[in-house]
């Protein structure tokens, strides 16, 4: 009796050290389907980092901003994107970081760029029309050959600005003055005032 007494009472401290060891032996069953399951090829685990082979972004997204026809961009921090070529309809780029951005031929129709900050941007034969550059500073940047058709440029930094072969129309210049053909003289930039 005294013998089962002190078995009933080993058991469950061999249980504890059981629970307790780091390394437990498995039992065959388990090493056998585990040993199957790693000569097995099995599909890659989900993970939430992106895997280097993971497709580009080819939509031109930059700053949170996907360059499209109506895209809400105000405020974005858009840099030195590439965006040639690229309609931007009706786009909203109200107080947006532009600096240095390329839109060389776009299609900005009615687009926003109200207060932008768009110096060194290259907006050669870009289509300005009906566009709003209120207040936005585009110096050092080019315009050569774009089409301006009732673009505000009412308060724009336009200093050093490349305008040959723009395509005046009615046009609101940055002093505010109407510029149906131009707004050479009207510019306001601080080239100009030196100039003068």
């Amino acid at each position: 009796m005294r013998q089962f007494k002190a078995l009933l009472w080993a058991l469950p401290l061999s249980l504890l050290v059981l629970g307790c060891d780091e390394k437990k032996p498995e039992p065959a069953a388990t090493a056998k389907a585990s040993a199957t399951a790693a000569a097995t090829p099995s599909a890659p685990a989900a993970s939430a980092a992106p895997s280097a082979a993971a497709p580009l972004d080819v939509t031109g997204a930059v700053g949170g901003c996907k360059p499209a026809p109506g895209a809400k961009c105000a405020k974005a921090k858009i840099g030195d994107a590439d965006w040639a070529g690229k309609d931007l309809t009706g786009a909203d780029f109200e107080g947006a970081d532009m600096e240095s951005v390329d839109l060389t031929g776009a299609n900005l129709t009615k687009a926003n760029f109200k207060g932008a900050k768009m110096d060194e941007a290259d907006l050669s034969k870009a289509n300005l029309t009906d566009a709003n550059f209120e207040g936005a500073s585009l110096a050092d940047g080019y315009l050569t050959g774009a089409t301006l058709k009732g673009t505000n440029l009412k308060g724009a930094d336009l200093d050093e600005v490349d305008t040959d072969g723009t395509k005046w129309d009615g046009v609101t210049c940055p002093d505010g003055s109407a510029g149906k053909t131009g707004c050479k003289g009207h510019m306001g930039g601080k080239k100009e005032k030196d100039e003068e």
